[in-house]
């Protein structure tokens, strides 16, 4: 019996809804200006997971040779980011798949994401999907 290997395909899209922390009432209305106006772009995140493909597709190919049942799926994510650019939170949200181990893989590869420190406040990004689409390879 032959076994087809897949390439899984990452499509990761942007955050659904991306907020910052809220700043203290205490801390005036300059503070609080300047925490609306200063914040993590879209891109930036989008750019260090585009760089750390190869990581989280490797966590996939692992998980598929475990368990011969994993297809395509999509497992989302609330990810927190610190203003000197690390994950300092990574929340699993929901998750086609069934196979926790491949689920905390991927959580533990976002958590040593690390964006360029920013003066910024504390950025969550809710609801980031990974989408996983295996195709097979070209003959």
């Amino acid at each position: 019996m032959h076994l087809k290997q897949f390439i899984p395909i990452l499509l990761a899209a942007t955050c659904a809804a991306c907020t910052t922390a809220t700043v203290a009432p205490d801390s005036g209305p300059e503070r609080a200006a300047a925490a609306v106006t200063a914040t993590r772009t879209l891109q930036e995140i989008q750019e260090a997971f585009d760089r750390n493909k190869g990581g989280f597709i490797a966590i996939y190919n692992r998980a598929a040779k475990r368990n011969k049942k994993l297809a395509n799926g999509r497992v989302v994510f609330d990810i927190t980011f610190e203003p000197d650019g690390s994950v300092s939170a990574v929340n699993l949200v929901s998750s086609t798949f069934t196979d926790a181990d491949f689920e905390t893989a991927l959580a533990q590869r976002i958590m040593s994401l690390k964006l360029a420190p920013k003066d910024v406040p504390v950025f969550v990004c809710r609801h980031y999907p990974f989408d996983f689409v295996p195709i097979p390879p070209s003959t």
